[in-house]
């Protein structure tokens, strides 16, 4: 073996070896799960894994990374949820059915810990979303004494080894998933290739 295939066989080492790594960081900055839980009416309730990179997020990102069809108004506080997929308010008239009197229905907000769902203090905007949270969404009456919590779920039913996690890059900041691992170790693998091929033309040429 000659200097030039030498060269040519360690770089493509470097290479596989540089895929092998970043195929390892890929699925380490994507290790974050999160569960989240969407009542629509008594009988109708959908789940969603959701992964992220960040050691933590906002119950409001993990909302918009799931992959349903939101409706939002943005307000002082950060936004206002209105309605998701089709059941909810336009954004227009957020607070469609939330008018004054006795009837509010809107979307209310919960956590599942322990002890199971809680009615959320803060907002959406506010909370904090780490590996192994439980978020839900309830339509209905939004007060606190008459609010419908969602239906009790454990995170290993919605995140369980073999389900699919919803991975979406975050609004505010598009490039900040972009992992260039796999890109760079990808191009050497094709120089790697370039400096094979021309080593071999010159092994024919000299013969």
């Amino acid at each position: 073996m000659n200097k030039q295939d030498r060269l040519a066989a360690a770089i493509l080492l470097l290479a596989l070896l540089f895929t092998a790594t970043a195929t390892e960081i890929s699925l380490a900055q994507s290790s974050n799960r999160a569960a989240l839980v969407v009542r629509f009416d008594e009988d109708r309730q959908e789940s969603r894994c959701v992964a992220f990179e960040e050691p933590e997020i906002s119950g409001l990102e993990l909302l918009k990374r799931s992959g349903l069809y939101l409706d939002l108004e943005a307000d002082g506080m950060g936004s206002l949820l209105c309605g998701i997929e089709d059941t909810g308010c336009p954004p227009e008239d957020c607070l469609c059915q939330c008018k004054g009197g006795d009837s509010c229905i809107y979307w209310s907000y919960w956590r599942q810990f322990d002890e199971g769902w809680n009615y959320a203090q803060v907002g959406a905007n506010s909370t904090k979303i780490s590996d192994g949270s439980i978020d839900g969404w309830s339509w209905g009456p939004g007060t606190v004494n008459n609010a419908i919590e969602p239906t009790a779920i454990s995170f290993d039913e919605v995140c369980s080894d073999d389900a699919t996690s919803v991975t979406q890059t975050p609004e505010n900041n598009p490039e900040s998933s972009l992992n260039w691992q796999p890109i760079l170790a990808f191009g050497l693998i094709i120089f790697g290739l370039g400096l094979v091929g021309i080593a071999l033309k010159r092994q024919r040429s000299a013969r």
